[in-house]
């Protein structure tokens, strides 16, 4: 990780599913103690997870899990998310002259971006990279976690919801000559998060009394 840490902030979301091949009395996720285990069983390579677009071969994998509990007083995991390149088409260069190709390297060269995960407010800071930033590497670490949650035996899986800059929403407000209707979705803390299911309702009977 560079010194100047840019990076995006994310709401981690604990989603149940809801099909036919989960049973409904599976375990979910709820505690703490699952997305630990969560995160660092998703770092084994068996949950590496492959990407085929037309012109290569990409593997996401998540790795050098670490609790870092020890250097502050709030519970924050690190991951690294690496996205390795097996194979490239392209030109490729012979003593005859010029081909086109594919290439592949062993061991492949990776981009990488550190992630770190605050348990106690449930965020989530993964790093803005160049080479990273404009690839589909949401989909992926989300792919790679719910593998890993299904490989627990968990009905649940892990979504990252971006959260908008400060004052971001305001700020569109105020481009508007007239704002005419709006839709707002309330969304409610995650169930398993001790601090906010103590808090919520109070908020919410608060609010009532308001009106």
């Amino acid at each position: 990780m560079s010194r100047q840490f840019s990076f995006d902030l994310f709401r981690l979301n604990i989603e149940d599913r809801a099909d036919l091949f989960i049973a409904p009395d599976m375990p979910r996720l709820r505690t703490d103690d699952d997305l630990i285990k969560l995160l660092r069983l998703a770092t084994d390579p068996d949950q590496d997870q492959i990407q085929n677009t037309r012109s290569a071969v990409f593997k996401w994998s998540l790795r050098e899990f670490r609790d870092l509990i020890d250097l502050q007083d709030r519970q924050i995991l690190h991951v690294i998310l690496a996205r390795s390149v097996l194979e490239r088409d392209g030109t490729i260069v012979t003593d005859d002259g010029m081909s086109a190709g594919t290439s592949m390297l062993s061991p492949p060269l990776a981009s990488t971006a550190v992630c770190l995960f605050d348990l106690s407010r449930h965020l989530v800071a993964v790093e803005r990279t160049g080479e990273l930033s404009q690839t589909a590497w949401k989909d992926f670490l989300e792919k790679i976690l719910g593998s890993s949650a299904y490989t627990m035996n968990k009905g649940s899986t892990i979504q990252l919801e971006p959260i908008p800059e400060q004052n971001g929403i305001v700020g569109l407000f105020l481009s508007f000559q007239r704002v005419t209707r709006m839709r707002v979705t309330l969304r409610i803390p995650n169930p398993e998060h001790e601090h906010c299911t103590k808090t919520f309702p109070q908020v919410a009977f608060e609010n009532s009394l308001r009106t």
